[in-house]
């Protein structure tokens, strides 16, 4: 269960640790405030700096050119080999004005793509930077995101739900003398750390995922994704070539977080598109998830359901530390929209 006041396992082995044992030199430079060091993700890493937190309300301020500055000036530095994660916050509603950008409007999914440009511009710079020392063409890189945004689908705004629009985020990996080419395949976060085992040659340990770049040998993947927000819901989905299913529970998630933070003010985020149910979605037909055609008589909703019940299940229980969340992250929390 997701929770503010929870770290990470700390028996779970971090990618960095996987690739500090190995010899590189690793970096983290983090720009939100569940990233801070007291979450337990700076392990392993041998810098781990999250001081962008300092520059203000993050609804009213930009850290992607100070976290571009940090970045860099530790690259120009470091020796090789090393593994660099920097995590960019711009673009995150509610989305900024940038006045170079304006040109693109003043709506809210305007400001949306001004936040993409100005995050562009900064992320455009750190590569030049790569480049500039020499090691661009020795270099891989991959760039995600932790989910999209809605903007009007279903009444929805934010990133409340398991719908496509939220799920589909980029992934895109720069590989040294590699092709340019797109596939389209579903992938999921977990194949991030195998992919990276495949392409430093490195034998694998036992991880969930796929490695991205070797021959493809399950055609037809099940995908599976969770989430316990917003608070009063819980939300899983498990998709395969053809079907999405989704699960939404009526669950007070609430009462867990208040039960790991007494202090914890209003936690109730009203939604529209939030309901509680089970909804089947034929991608291909209905690429646009605007008809459930779940029934019990559905051959491919049961097998799905089956197997999100399962899968959910399967997992080992985890001992997450208890993180002390003080009075100025419930303000960045309550100010970023995941509280009230």
């Amino acid at each position: 269960m997701v929770s503010w006041q929870a770290g990470i396992d700390t028996t779970l082995t971090t990618m960095a640790q996987l690739l500090k044992s190995r010899g590189y030199n690793t970096a983290g430079f983090v720009s939100h405030v569940v990233l801070k060091k007291a979450s337990g993700l700076a392990s392993g890493f041998d810098t781990y700096d999250d001081s962008v937190l300092d520059v203000g309300h993050p609804h009213k301020v930009s850290t992607a050119v100070k976290l571009t500055d940090l970045a860099i000036e530790y690259i120009q530095g470091v020796e090789k080999p090393f593994f660099v994660w920097i995590h960019y916050f711009d673009p995150h509603y509610r989305y900024l004005t940038h006045e170079e950008y304006r040109g693109f409007g003043d709506s809210t999914i305007d400001r949306y793509d001004q936040e993409i440009a100005h995050t562009d511009r900064r992320i455009a710079r750190l590569l030049r930077a790569v480049h500039a020392k020499g090691e661009i063409d020795n270099t891989a890189i991959i760039f995600t995101s932790d989910h999209g945004e809605e903007f009007g689908e279903r009444d929805g705004s934010g990133h409340r739900t398991l719908y496509d629009e939220v799920l589909r985020v980029p992934f895109v990996i720069r590989l040294p003398g590699g092709a340019s080419g797109v596939d389209d395949r579903p992938v999921e976060q977990v194949d991030v750390l195998p992919t990276i085992y495949g392409l430093l040659g490195m034998e694998r340990p036992d991880l969930p995922g796929h490695d991205l770049l070797a021959p493809e040998t399950d055609d037809d993947r099940w995908l599976y994704s969770e989430r316990q927000f917003p608070p009063l819901w819980s939300q899983q989905s498990v998709r395969n070539s053809r079907f999405k299913l989704m699960v939404v529970e009526d669950v007070d998630t609430a009462l867990i977080a208040k039960s790991m933070i007494p202090n914890l003010p209003k936690i109730r985020i009203d939604v529209q598109n939030v309901i509680a149910g089970i909804y089947l979605f034929d991608l291909v037909a209905d690429p646009g998830e605007t008809k459930n055609i779940y029934s019990e008589s559905h051959q491919d909703g049961r097998d799905l359901l089956v197997s999100l019940v399962e899968y959910m299940e399967s997992g080992s229980p985890v001992e997450s530390p208890r993180i002390e969340v003080d009075e100025e992250t419930l303000k960045k929390l309550r100010s970023l929209g995941y509280i009230q």
